[in-house]
């Protein structure tokens, strides 16, 4: 699959560091979604601060609805009688008042939109019921002298109530998705005092309207009182198991208001069958709620006061959330990105000292057998001392096994180069064996010739002179053959012409050395001359190639003409 072993590394080291990659590829994503999910509870958080605004400016046109009907009306109960607006800490008129709630729920409807699609979703069933508010107030404009103040009050009561629940209960649903434990604690802690001001609110009421039922009805509002005080006690309770940590202090200030103490107070006389004190009791609510005499619409009331410090500590905490979760993704982020750089500058210095040294080994072994080798070689066959030249050095860098491989090649060079050297000598051995064989039987087969030329000048008789001349081309075969060998074995021919030689004269020899000789015709020859020095060599080639010519042509025919 991988051809080069640079690749079979990169394959090699590829693999874990691809897991690097995607082990911080996870730890980032993971990082990325504890972002989101910091976020989303952030907003969920912010969002949550926002009803305290609505709640209470909620709260405070119902007080304002309600005490004002109550004081139209012209047959109040002694107990009711002069409970208004003003007496409860409202100075403003109704139409500032309404104008106050409808800027606290924009602004709330605003926050909302701003925090998410999360927080759009847990609100949107309080703002679709908004128009339970414009019922309320329709009701409130309608009240005259001779309308029946209770119902009316009641009415008008029952659908503030209505609106305000629905903002409470969608808020009361956001601690549950928050995992922060200390934003989940101060985002539980503005529900709950959402809660317990609520309870106070339905607590007087349920005083009111034991005020002015018949007594018929009286011990079921009574009961109705204590049920509520204690739900009232229950979410004061919840308070304070909530007050630790920063949020210690601003919890504390809530549960601590005379407000609890005065409900108590006035349930039991109800319970007595003696009437509440309702004055006593509105004003304890606005001290209570104005911790002096500024009145709830200075803004700066006590419960207004905790709940915003609180607020801004759920502030502070979901952008220390937001940071942490930012800085973490951040961390992993780098890490995967030094890791991924580390691990490439590692696979690159290790395929580096690895690919390098084995190229260059690649290079000198090539080098090695294809020019030292035979070089050496022919200088060893060529060499008249026999002596044995230096092999070609192989060195690489480094103490692995790559430098292992470059001694094990350098050793198999000196090996061969040995091995070479032997058959050298025994080459150079066979060589003069051959050149000793073949100059005796050439000199034996030349002592031949001269004895048979002998032979041949004292013989008369043509029969006989037929036979020597057969039997003298047969003696010049041997002689050819025997200087063939010479030639083999690497030697000159001991013939040597000095002066030039006829091209005619160079072609009888020639033909003169060859067993057919008969068959052969020698024609015209330009009158050429044939320097004397390669004479030898060149009649022995004619002779092997018209040796050739006439033992692979037809038998009738003169294969060769000169």
């Amino acid at each position: 699959m991988f051809r080069h072993i640079r690749y079979k590394l990169i394959a090699a080291i590829a693999l874990p560091l691809l897991i690097l990659v995607g082990v911080a590829g996870l730890e980032v994503s993971s990082s990325v979604r504890q972002v989101s999910s910091v976020n989303q509870e952030a907003s969920l958080a912010k969002a949550s601060v926002g009803p305290g605004g609505a709640v209470q400016a909620l709260q405070n046109e119902r007080e304002d609805a309600v005490l004002s009907v109550l004081a139209a009306a012209p047959d109040l109960p002694a107990t009711l009688r002069g409970i208004t607006p003003s007496e409860a800490g409202i100075t403003q008129t109704p139409a500032v008042v309404r104008a106050a709630t409808d800027n606290a729920l924009n602004a709330f409807r605003a926050t909302v939109d701003g925090f998410g699609d999360q927080s759009k979703a847990d609100y949107e069933i309080a703002f679709v019921d908004v128009g339970l508010l414009q019922q309320a107030r329709a009701q409130w404009a309608g009240a005259n002298a001779s309308s029946d103040y209770r119902s009316v009050a009641n009415g008008v009561y029952q659908r503030y109530t209505s609106l305000i629940g629905f903002l409470i209960k969608a808020t009361s649903q956001v601690p549950d998705q928050i995992s922060d434990p200390t934003l989940r604690t101060g985002v539980e802690a503005l529900v709950t005092s959402l809660q317990k001001t609520e309870a106070d609110w339905r607590l007087t009421m349920d005083l009111f309207q034991a005020s002015w039922r018949p007594r018929a009805g009286h011990a079921a509002q009574v009961n109705q009182a204590t049920r509520d005080l204690g739900a009232e006690q229950t979410y004061a309770a919840r308070l304070n198991s909530l007050a630790t940590g920063t949020f210690k202090n601003p919890i504390a200030t809530l549960v601590s208001s005379t407000l609890s103490q005065s409900l108590s107070i006035a349930v039991t006389r109800v319970q007595q069958g003696k009437p509440p004190s309702i004055s006593a009791l509105l004003e304890s609510f606005d001290e209570s709620a104005a911790g002096g005499a500024n009145g709830p619409a200075s803004n700066n009331t006590v419960v207004q006061q905790s709940n915003s410090e609180i607020a801004s500590m759920v502030y502070q905490r979901a952008a220390q959330l937001h940071d942490n979760a930012i800085r973490q993704a951040g961390e992993f982020g780098l890490a995967g990105l030094v890791g991924t750089l580390l691990g490439l500058v590692l696979l690159a210095l290790v395929s580096r000292s690895i690919s390098r040294p084995l190229a260059r080994l690649a290079h000198q072994a090539d080098e090695l057998a294809s020019v030292h080798l035979p070089a050496t070689l022919h200088a060893m066959l060529t060499s008249e001392t026999g002596s044995i030249p230096e092999g070609l050095p192989i060195t690489v860098s480094g103490q692995d096994e790559v430098s292992a491989v470059a001694l094990a090649l350098d050793a198999v060079q000196r090996t061969a180069i040995e091995l070479g050297a032997g058959q050298v000598v025994l080459r150079r051995n066979l060589s003069d064996a051959f050149v000793n064989l073949g100059r005796r039987t050439q000199n034996l087969v030349t002592r031949q010739l001269e004895y048979i030329s002998d032979i041949e000048l004292k013989e008369a008789d043509p029969e006989s002179l037929e036979e020597l001349f057969r039997l003298d081309h047969l003696a010049t075969r041997m002689r050819r053959n025997a200087e063939s060998l010479l030639i083999l074995a690497g030697s000159g021919p001991a013939r040597q012409w000095s002066a030039a030689v006829p091209a005619m004269d160079v072609a009888r020899a020639a033909s003169a050395e060859v067993e057919d000789y008969k068959r052969l015709r020698l024609h015209h020859f330009d009158p050429a001359m044939i320097k004397g020095e390669v004479t030898t060599d060149l009649v022995h080639i004619l002779a092997e190639l018209t040796e050739n010519a006439l033992t692979f042509s037809p038998p009738g025919c003169a294969p060769s003409r000169w």
